[in-house]
C-alpha cells in the first residue's frame, strides 16, 4: 500500500493526506512547489515525478502535527509585522543562493493554512526579481525580512519564514539543512565547508 508521508522531503512543507503532492516509483514525496523547481525530475532516482493519489476518510500513516494546538510566534524587530506558526519545524534550510546568502536566513517551511503572518496595510514591501516566481518581504520600518512566498498563491502554497524572526529557544537546536541554490539545486550530504558561499 502507498505511504502517504506528511511532509516534502526537500523543503519539509506540511503535506496531509489532501493534499496536493508529487511522488516517484519509489514513493520519494515532494510538495508541488519543489516539483516545479526540479522540473518533475526526482533528485533519488532521477525517475519522473508525477501526481500522488488522493486518500480519503483515513488517518495519517504518520505523525502529523495537529493544526494550530502548539503554535510558535515571531515577529520583526519592531513588531510591526506578528507571525504565527501552527508547530515548530521538524528542520530549518539554510541556503546559498544569491539572494538568500545574503540575507543570512535560515527557513522554517510552512503552507498558508499552517503560518499566519499580520501586518497593518503598507507596513511590508516585497522584492521579487528575474523570472518573478517568488516575493521577499521585509518590514518597512526596522527592515527585517520575515518570509517568502509564491507570487502565485493558493490556501496549499508554502511560505518560507525567516527562523530568525521567531522565538529563539524553541528553533535554537533544530538540524540546519544546506540546500545548495547556487549551483547543483540539491542538498548536502554534510555540512559545506569553506568556499560552499555558506
Amino acid at each position: 500500500m502507498l505511504k502517504m508521508k506528511n511532509h516534502c522531503e526537500r523543503c519539509d512543507a506540511d503535506l496531509n493526506l489532501e493534499s496536493s503532492a508529487f511522488i516517484c516509483s519509489y514513493e520519494c514525496t515532494f510538495c508541488p512547489q519543489c516539483t516545479l523547481e526540479m522540473d518533475h525530475v526526482c533528485p533519488n532516482c532521477s525517475g519522473q515525478l508525477t501526481s500522488r493519489p488522493h486518500r480519503e476518510n483515513q488517518v495519517a500513516e504518520t505523525n502529523t502535527p495537529a493544526v494550530w494546538t502548539e503554535t510558535l510566534s515571531g515577529a520583526c524587530h519592531c513588531g510591526a509585522v506578528q507571525i504565527e506558526l501552527a508547530h515548530t519545524p521538524a528542520s530549518l534550510t539554510e541556503c546559498n543562493c544569491s539572494i538568500c546568502r545574503r540575507y543570512g536566513a535560515r527557513w522554517a517551511y510552512f503552507q498558508r493554512t499552517t503560518a499566519r503572518i499580520a501586518h497593518a496595510p503598507g507596513a511590508v514591501s516585497s522584492y521579487s526579481w528575474n523570472d518573478r516566481e517568488i516575493e521577499f518581504f521585509h518590514c518597512n520600518h526596522c527592515g527585517c525580512l520575515t518570509h517568502y512566498e509564491g507570487i502565485e498563491k493558493d490556501p496549499e502554497s508554502r511560505i518560507a519564514v525567516n527562523s530568525r524572526m521567531l522565538e529563539a529557544g524553541p528553533v535554537s537546536n533544530l538540524p540546519i539543512k544546506y540546500f545548495d541554490g547556487a549551483v547543483s539545486w540539491k542538498f548536502f550530504d554534510v555540512e559545506p565547508g569553506p568556499g560552499s558561499g555558506f
